[in-house]
């Protein structure tokens, strides 16, 4: 069982997010598929899925939203973050991570 790549997502509004890719060990990759987290659900809550994923050929990338698990930067007490600012900033900056490393591949969402 391979151990998820770590890798920084800059927004738009400057925060860094902590994403992980699971990568198939398979020789043809299906596709990459990006698991958008529940509200307030940690990233390592979808590693079984992701893991299942990879064993069907396709990559997998998990991330927290900022403010959130491995994308908390500071206290989350401090965090300014919310449900727009996700949707505004966290998921096109995710999503142009994805398109950049993977343009080859087919995306599932």
């Amino acid at each position: 069982m391979n151990q998820p790549d770590s890798h920084s997502v800059v927004t738009e509004a400057c925060h860094n997010l902590t994403a992980r890719l699971f990568t198939a060990d398979s020789a043809e990759v299906r596709g990459i598929c990006v698991l958008a987290p529940a509200t307030g659900v940690a990233q390592y809550l979808y590693d079984d899925f992701a893991r299942w994923l990879n064993t069907q050929g396709f990559h997998a990338l998990t991330f927290d939203y900022e403010g959130m698990g491995l994308s908390v930067n500071g206290h989350v007490k401090d965090s300014k973050s919310d449900k727009l600012s996700w949707g505004k900033y966290d998921c096109p900056a995710v999503l142009a991570f994805v398109k950049d490393k993977f343009n080859d591949l087919k995306k599932a969402l």
